[in-house]
């Protein structure tokens, strides 16, 4: 299994081989969309860092049967699910790494909250203008204000690396 570290593309092209027999909607539902990241960022992380080899050549030799998991729902899926998230809270924790759309939707679903809020105190202030305006209108404008800054903070982020 030692080899050079592949590219993102080769781990996009290899994980579409191996789950192109897998209906859509269950490839949306266990998100695997996200295994090439996490398993590009443990092939280059994996000879600096110990657990990230043990992650890596665990998940690798999972992968040989997870389309045929994830088709029929069998037992083994929860231990190949429970091994990605191990895997990236272990990037999280020790490397200080997000996944890649997570901030992103954290920071939009903040600026839609403080829309609300705010909408909702403006109302109480004693606003001439309608509470469903006033929710359209904050919404829209916190949504915004935080898509942009979770998108400017990711880019920030990935500058550093510190995106999978």
């Amino acid at each position: 299994m030692e080899h050079e570290p592949l590219k993102l593309p080769q781990w996009y092209e290899n994980i579409s081989d191996i789950f192109r027999d897998v209906p859509r909607e269950s490839v949306r539902h266990y998100n695997i969309e996200t295994i090439p990241r996490l398993m590009c960022t443990l092939d280059h992380k994996k000879d600096q860092c110990e657990e990230c080899r043990e992650s890596y050549i665990i998940l690798y030799k999972m992968l040989e049967h997870a389309a045929i998991w994830v088709k029929d729902e069998t037992p083994e899926l929860k231990q190949f699910q429970k091994q990605l998230q191990n895997s990236a809270v272990h990037l999280k924790k020790k490397h200080n790494m997000t996944p890649k759309g997570l901030l992103l939707s954290r920071y939009t679903l903040y600026g839609i909250v403080s829309g609300i809020i705010t909408a909702l105190l403006f109302n109480l202030g004693g606003s001439q203008i309608e509470i469903h305006e006033l929710l359209m209108l904050f919404i829209a404008g916190g949504m915004t204000l935080g898509w942009v800054t979770g998108k400017s903070y990711e880019r920030i982020l990935k500058k550093q690396g510190k995106i999978f």
